[in-house]
């Protein structure tokens, strides 16, 4: 017989946080039975064995950090998005190490909203309408339609296809590099 699923509710109180969020911005797995978490206000957390433990990126910075996204790439960094405060809004974990900013490529970038790994590389989705690619080391803009409204979910299909998500822009998608809105 299977052991049915459960769901398990928890708090992330952390004395040293000013705001000990409760609000979970995206999570994702890190290894079997460890989560890494964004919060909206208290920076970025390792959920292991039911205790969360601060990922601490810049000193006095994760007081004001709106975690927005969170992944595991196939290499097995971890990448930290997000924004608040005027300080760095894209962090990277390699297995093993401490974060490291990489958001220097990112020009005027105020908040990091969402980010996305496809065959094409490791894709990056901005507050400020911005797409950009890691390409080897760095990142590169890469122009998409009209929109100057908030990246909020970036998927490549399997034909190869680029579908970008917007807050107030609709649905964008690159065919052969054209783009189309709908």
């Amino acid at each position: 017989q299977r052991t049915p699923p459960t769901i398990e509710s928890f708090a992330v109180n952390d004395p040293a946080a000013i705001h000990a969020s409760n609000d979970i911005g995206c999570l994702a797995e890190d290894a079997p039975g460890e989560l890494v978490l964004a919060t909206q206000g208290s920076g970025y957390f390792r959920w292991k064995n039911g205790e969360a433990t601060r990922i601490s990126c810049d000193p006095g910075e994760n007081d004001s950090i709106i975690g927005n996204a969170v992944l595991r790439d196939r290499s097995g960094s971890i990448w930290l998005g997000g924004g608040g405060g005027g300080r760095h809004v894209l962090y990277e974990i390699p297995p093993g190490g401490v974060p490291v900013p990489r958001d220097a490529d990112l020009p005027g970038v105020r908040g990091v909203w969402t980010i996305a790994e496809s065959n094409s590389g490791l894709w990056v989705g901005t507050g400020e309408g911005g797409l950009f690619l890691k390409s080897g080391d760095r990142f590169q803009q890469i122009p998409f339609s009209d929109s100057k409204e908030p990246v909020k979910a970036i998927v490549e299909d399997r034909e190869g296809c680029l579908w970008v998500g917007t807050r107030g822009s609709g649905l964008h998608v690159r065919r052969d590099g054209v783009w189309k809105r709908y």
